[in-house]
């Protein structure tokens, strides 16, 4: 991986990690991670949309945070 495409994919990681902070308390309960039965992060249509074109992918087949 050249340095252009490392400070891209940084870049996409930073902006994915403040979307998902700016929409966090609309979509997720610490407390429900704390449960068998924790409900998902849901990524509303429009980010899910960007995240694709600036991915250059037609979808994602899994999104998700281990």
């Amino acid at each position: 991986m050249n340095t252009k495409d490392f400070n891209r994919m940084l870049q996409i990681m930073n902006e994915l990690d403040t979307l998902i902070r700016k929409y966090e308390k609309q979509y997720v309960n610490m407390d429900e991670f704390n449960v068998e039965e924790a409900k998902p992060i849901f990524i509303p249509n429009d980010i899910y949309d960007e995240m694709c074109l600036d991915m250059n992918v037609k979808f994602i087949d899994l999104l998700g945070v281990s």
